[in-house]
């Protein structure tokens, strides 16, 4: 702020300790900043990820609420390592890369077609583990099932999953996931312009 962008060095403008804090340092820097003032603008949406650093800064150096929505492409990434993470464990030898690609899918699926509508996402990230486990019973119109119940099998994770600990462990990720749909029933990236 107030340097000259081709001259630019990140340590000429700030002198925190530690790299990380720069974003939330910025983000209260813009949210006190006299461009914003000058037009009367006044930042009350914050998209990223789930840095609480960031928000908390934006927040105390404001006089009015900010609300928080999570990036789509972080919620996004954030499904696949916790996949990843469970899946390194060989604990669960089922939930192979096809089954973490097939997983993530359906989490991506129910959150474009539930923009807005949080309950409704929410109810669709819960359904996730069962539908992967034959349990249909959970599912909405979205599901292959409801167009051909005899003939119907998952493309990716033929006959899916039959590992009950590694339903426990899936069901709880999108149940954390779906507790958090507000977050990002928006639809909101801070990837767009």
């Amino acid at each position: 702020m107030g340097h000259d962008p081709r001259n630019h060095d990140c340590w000429k403008n700030f002198w925190g300790s530690m790299a990380f804090a720069m974003e939330p340092h910025v983000a209260q820097n813009l949210m006190n900043s006299t461009i914003l003032k000058s037009q009367n603008v006044e930042v009350g949406v914050l998209i990223g990820d789930d840095d609480s650093s960031t928000t908390a800064a934006c927040r105390a150096t404001s006089s009015h609420p900010i609300v928080k929505f999570s990036d789509t492409n972080h919620a996004s990434g954030r499904v696949t390592k916790e996949l990843y993470k469970i899946s390194n464990k060989r604990k669960h030898k089922e939930l192979t890369k096809d089954g973490i690609v097939y997983l993530h899918r359906c989490f991506t699926h129910a959150m474009t077609t539930n923009k807005e509508n949080s309950a409704a996402m929410a109810r669709d990230i819960q359904c996730i583990p069962y539908h992967a486990f034959n349990d249909h019973s959970k599912c909405g119109t979205w599901c292959g099932i409801v167009k051909d119940q005899e003939n119907y099998d998952h493309r990716i994770i033929p006959s899916g999953f039959h590992d009950m600990e590694l339903f426990e462990a899936l069901k709880n990720i999108f149940d954390r996931l779906a507790a958090n749909a507000e977050k990002f029933s928006a639809g909101a990236s801070s990837n767009r312009e």
